[in-house]
């Protein structure tokens, strides 16, 4: 009977171990799924979104390196890791734009990966021109002469079992350019105005 009762309890206890073995594995699974299918929506988005844990990206879309014009012609088996991108994203300095700035205030200035790091708040940036380098294409130096502003966000998320950082990017210079274009039409009517007042 001894025998009988000790059986049937390591039976019991080797089952229940089964069962939580199988629901850990499934439970990861899920979560690996669940990453995956975020990361392929992610994708599909206009805005560039990276996605970071402990200093690492997990993942980054195509529209953030077009958006910031970095890795363009890189493919995710150049940068399986995405170290490139982190590189690139600790070289890509922005200036904070304030519509109108005062006095003696200066604008930050800061890499992208040091505003995720210092947890800054979002705002309206503008991408600084990155420096030639040999070999690169003059048209660069061109296109560096046209600014570009951007948004920068980030959120902390739960995906896939752990808290992570959501860095959204979206372009967003014809929105400023029409803003500059309306502050000198107002500045323009004001200057019309008092000539016609002298005249």
């Amino acid at each position: 009977m001894r025998i009988f009762f000790c059986v049937s309890i390591y039976g019991i206890i080797a089952y229940r171990i089964e069962i939580l073995t199988k629901q850990s594995f499934m439970g990861r699974e899920t979560s690996e799924k669940a990453f995956h299918r975020w990361m392929k929506i992610f994708e599909t988005f206009p805005e560039g979104i990276a996605l970071i844990r402990n200093n690492y990206i997990l993942c980054g879309n195509k529209a953030l390196q077009y958006i910031l014009n970095v890795g363009v012609d890189r493919t995710p088996e150049d940068d399986p890791l995405y170290n490139l991108l982190k590189v690139d994203l600790k070289n890509a300095v922005v200036k904070q734009w304030v519509k109108t700035p005062a006095a003696n205030e200066q604008p930050k200035q800061m890499s992208i990966w040091q505003f995720l790091m210092n947890n800054e708040k979002g705002a309206i940036f503008q991408l600084m021109p990155r420096t030639r380098q040999d070999g690169e294409d003059p048209l660069n130096d061109f296109l560096a002469d046209i600014p570009k502003y951007i948004t920068l966000n980030q959120v902390n998320v739960k995906i896939a079992g752990g808290t992570d950082k959501l860095l959204v990017v979206r372009d967003v210079t014809s929105i400023v350019m029409n803003e500059q274009i309306m502050e000198t039409k107002k500045d323009m009517a004001k200057f019309t105005d008092t000539l016609m007042k002298e005249v």
